[in-house]
């Protein structure tokens, strides 16, 4: 029998309309709603600019679907959280924290049948002053090296939070992180100016680990 998945996320979920995930028994069609720019730290923010709250709230009620599959924290900690803490002032920790915890109410408030993928790692190289997006992270003094190790910090409470209510949770850290502690080089995007990973890539490596998440209607 044929499992609907909604996807919910910002702009690096795109990847999941190239993915054609299969098992001898069943097979999955995904639904993607992604959002440019949207944030676990603008999700409790009626005033957010992309609105993203709404946008999904309103796509759980009107899509029909046996799992929601969430990927979000890129933006966050790639830049958001930074961000904040320099121009607020306040702690890194602290800022940290926000998006945790609303994250971790978003996920909570999706219910039983929820999955959630790690964010990816930043792209974005140290120096890199090309590209809309490059641009506009440019106040973040932070190096990729740092940025990357807060995204694994990030995915790991994740993990350990989901982990705590029996919610699936895919980590793809490891996966993705090279020796240096930066992503992998056939991870980063042909094009300088795009800050996703590789498309064929990423779509190759969630088909080759996403039946870890995937359970069946109804066993939760």
């Amino acid at each position: 029998m044929q499992k609907k998945i909604l996807v919910l996320g910002d702009s690096h979920s795109r990847v999941f309309r190239k993915v054609c995930f299969r098992t001898p028994s069943t097979s999955y069609t995904f639904e993607v709603i992604d959002v440019s720019g949207a944030t676990a730290s603008g999700l409790e923010n009626p005033n957010s600019r992309t609105n993203a709250y709404g946008i999904f709230s309103a796509a759980l009620q009107s899509i029909e679907h046996d799992l929601v599959v969430t990927m979000l924290g890129e933006v966050d900690t790639g830049f958001v959280i930074w961000y904040r803490s320099q121009t607020l002032g306040i702690p890194l920790a602290d800022s940290f924290a926000i998006t945790y915890d609303r994250y971790c109410r978003f996920v909570e408030e999706l219910g039983a049948k929820v999955a959630v993928i790690s964010a990816p790692l930043p792209t974005i190289r140290d120096n890199q002053d090309w590209g809309e997006i490059a641009n506009l992270r440019r106040a973040v003094t932070a190096t990729q090296q740092q940025r990357t190790a807060l995204t694994i910090e990030f995915n790991s409470l994740m993990q350990s939070y989901c982990s705590s209510r029996s919610i699936p949770y895919l980590n793809l850290d490891q996966s993705v992180l090279g020796h240096d502690g930066r992503l992998r080089a056939e991870y980063y995007a042909s094009d300088p100016n795009d800050h996703h990973y590789a498309e064929a890539v990423f779509a190759r490596l969630l088909e080759d680990n996403l039946g870890s998440i995937f359970r069946p209607t109804g066993s939760e």
